[in-house]
């Protein structure tokens, strides 16, 4: 029996496979283009030319070397994509400061060339990426930038706005996994401030407008349009990343102002790194902030001591009509904490009361620089699900074991008044030891039982921290299941005295 080898695969498994090899390759290294597949094999080459999707990329300058190469292919790639929607990635690497100038001033021309041509594709791009690589200490050619900011808003055909009929996501990324010196980063995006070369677009379609790990120092310009110019942008989707070292009260309440603004915004996604402080600015002006059409939002605050500005957030902003709600904490180790973990925590699960239309809840909780050999710690938190009359699911993951306590117990009130759960229907719970989490199982249990919800009831989907294996248990299964793991005890409602409060 003859094995099969890869260049003998049929025509269209190997197209499906070229189309994805380059997502799968590591954004350090340089990307896997076409071109790399087409000068494999003869039989590779045959099925690359005739895939026009795997020309639809078009990359702007990446490591030294390949500016020319660049120049050269695009036409190439612009007629193998064929009439496809076009991918365009805009990506400016700054120069070692040990280059000479002469290198750096030769992209200024390759650049603009690149994107002089693809600016002439503008009906066929589907998505642009603005790709800023940054590195310790450099000599780039800012004068450049300006430059095709300038070519993408106005060209040489004058001032008359433009429509991008297919374009569909928009993103600024700034990369700086190698810290560039301060100098630098306040030159260069003093000059990327100035770029608003879609500001005259007409985009119908627009879908996605993000902006990834932006420095905290930079007020991102779309934040400061006036209400005139905010008309051109209808995305239903924003994702704002901010990375650490300094205050982000000032961007973020730019951003409050615009994003409020946005009638279509209907996915929000916000992430702030390490070390960023709000400081009581954002608290005060940030009072009473109302999203009005968001269904979604998302919440990453990660490895940070500044909780407080997470409390702020969940306790001050409004989304009436979110669906879907997703927190993710990073706690650094509880003695290097500011103020008291268990208060903060608490403090921020309950203003869950703030989203009475959530039916998906995903909570994220992780604690950092713990040993291996030290256990989990346990935090009591009030989580006040009963103020969530819409939940159906309800997914949990965390490297510390929460003890949930929900709401304030009234002896003198029905239990099935207090924690009513008409509608959950799936819980999934990724924790060191799912042994601490028994009373609070056993109630959210017993709620379902009581309200004659068990018939739709899925399950229950438990998996420890360590293991990738995952018991499911199905709902009519569960009280088996309690009894066989003595979980009996979990029926009893928790009381706050009972942890310390």
């Amino acid at each position: 029996m003859q094995t099969a080898t890869i260049p003998s695969l049929p025509y269209e498994l190997l197209a499906m496979s070229f189309k994805y090899l380059a997502k799968l390759t590591s954004p350090e290294r340089r990307p896997l283009t076409a071109l790399h597949i087409a000068h494999t094999c003869r039989r590779f080459r045959e099925v690359a030319l005739n895939c026009p999707e795997l020309w639809t990329t078009i990359g702007g300058l990446r490591r030294s070397g390949a500016e020319a190469s660049d120049c050269e292919w695009l036409d190439f790639f612009l007629e193998r994509s064929k009439a496809l929607p076009l991918d365009v990635i805009v990506e400016c690497r700054a120069f070692d400061i040990t280059s000479s100038e002469a290198s750096a001033s030769r992209a200024v021309p390759l650049l603009d060339n690149v994107y002089s041509k693809c600016i002439l594709q503008l009906d066929r791009w589907k998505s642009v990426t603005w790709r800023v690589k940054c590195t310790r200490g450099a000599v780039l050619p800012v004068e450049g930038i300006e430059g095709v900011g300038i070519e993408l808003s106005r060209a040489k055909h004058g001032r008359r706005k433009r429509v991008a009929p297919n374009l569909k996501t928009i993103t600024f990324e700034i990369d700086t996994s190698q810290r560039a010196n301060k100098e630098y980063l306040d030159g260069y995006f003093a000059q990327l401030k100035s770029i608003d070369f879609f500001l005259n677009w007409k985009m119908p379609i627009l879908e996605e407008f993000n902006v990834c790990d932006l420095p905290y120092s930079f007020e991102f310009r779309p934040f400061m349009w006036p209400r005139r110019k905010k008309d051109c942008l209808n995305f239903t989707s924003f994702s704002g990343s901010w990375m650490a070292q300094g205050s982000i009260a000032s961007p973020v309440d730019r951003f409050l102002s615009f994003g409020r603004s946005l009638d279509s915004l209907t996915v929000l996604k916000l992430s702030f790194g390490r070390e960023c402080v709000p400081e009581s600015y954002l608290g005060v002006h940030g009072a009473g902030v109302e999203f009005k059409s968001v269904l979604e939002f998302h919440l990453s605050y990660e490895h940070n001591r500044k909780l407080l500005f997470a409390e702020m957030v969940f306790g001050r902003w409004r989304f009436p009509k979110a669906h879907t709600l997703n927190l993710k904490l990073g706690i650094e180790p509880l003695e290097d904490l500011d103020g008291d973990l268990r208060s903060v925590v608490r403090d921020i699960v309950a203003d869950i009361i703030n989203y009475p239309s959530v039916k998906t809840f995903n909570l994220g909780i992780t604690t950092t620089s713990r040993p291996s050999s030290e256990r989990a710690p346990v935090i009591a938190v009030d989580f006040p699900i009963s103020m969530l009359p819409n939940l159906q699911q309800l997914n949990i993951i965390s490297s510390s074991d929460l003890i949930l306590v929900d709401m304030k117990y009234d002896p003198d009130v029905e239990p099935v008044h207090q924690y009513p759960f008409p509608f959950v229907q799936k819980i999934s719970l990724r924790v060191p030891d799912h042994r601490n989490w028994t009373g609070w199982l056993g109630l959210v249990i017993s709620r379902i039982k009581v309200e004659n919800n068990w018939e739709k009831f899925e399950g229950l989907s438990i998996s420890r921290e360590d293991e990738e294996a995952e018991v499911v248990i199905a709902g009519h299964e569960i009280e088996d299941w309690i009894k066989a793991n003595k979980f009996a005890a979990g029926f009893e409602p928790i009381f706050e005295p009972k942890y310390g409060y």
